[in-house]
């Protein structure tokens, strides 16, 4: 993943990688890098990306939000990655402000679930793989509707096993092995089955390979593949 700010070696080192991996077979929508591969990452071929480190779900997010021009106004991205987070920065035409629930990654400390902004504040609200982690689902989502301009819209993106009918909660389920193995994960608080959409109350769900077809998903890296994949986007409008 990527290198951490102010790590000197680090930084020598994903630079050493990312000249490795020059090629043309992919191409990442986030820093506009072009690889032989993405790089593997827990188990997944062709995850991240040797320029900026985003993961297939970040790609999706970015490609989808620049080729339909989604980006204006006031913008809140919750726990953004850290390569969408530089490009948003510096995006024109874009107030840009970061939300966390641990505020030295953020610009924000903030509960999802009890957000300290105003009614109708922003155009557009981005949360991508949090809720999973998030006790009282529907506070945060009845959140991230109050503060939406009327008019705007959330990306909502969640981890989904689409192995499992109907998303599994288990308030027994509290130490970190508990947890791994009832949600396949130390620190979610939920497994989310086929029933997401309607559990979060989305209005369009955005499919890769039907939005951008087969050769542009390989060409950038857009599928998950393991027991969550593929990655969606759930469209919340106000």
């Amino acid at each position: 993943m990527p290198s951490l700010p102010g790590n000197p070696l680090a930084s020598v080192r994903a630079a050493i990688q990312r000249r490795r991996e020059r090629g043309d077979a992919v191409e990442c929508p986030i820093c506009g890098g072009r690889f032989r591969r993405f790089l593997p990452y827990n188990g997944r071929a062709g995850a991240v990306c040797p320029g900026c480190g985003s993961a297939e779900r970040h790609r999706l997010l970015w490609l989808w939000l620049r080729e339909e021009d989604r980006l204006h106004g006031d913008v809140l991205a919750f726990g953004p990655d850290d390569a969408t987070d530089a490009r948003l920065r510096r995006l024109p035409g874009v107030r840009y402000t970061s939300s966390d629930i641990d505020g030295s990654q953020a610009m924000v400390a903030a509960d999802i679930s009890a957000l300290p902004f105003a009614d109708d504040r922003f155009d557009v609200v981005l949360c991508s793989h949090v809720l999973e982690h998030v006790e009282d689902e529907q506070g945060a989502l009845a959140e991230i509707r109050r503060v939406l301009r009327p008019g705007g819209w959330a990306a909502l993106m969640v981890p989904v096993d689409r192995d499992v009918e109907r998303t599994i909660e288990d308030p027994t389920a509290t130490t970190p092995e508990q947890r791994l193995a009832r949600f396949g994960q130390v620190d979610h608080v939920r497994l989310y089955g086929r029933d997401v959409a309607q559990r979060l109350q989305a209005d369009e769900v955005v499919d890769p390979l039907t939005r951008f077809g087969a050769e542009r998903e390989a060409r950038h890296g857009l599928r998950r593949q393991d027991r969550f994949g593929p990655d969606e986007i759930y469209l919340l409008r106000a």
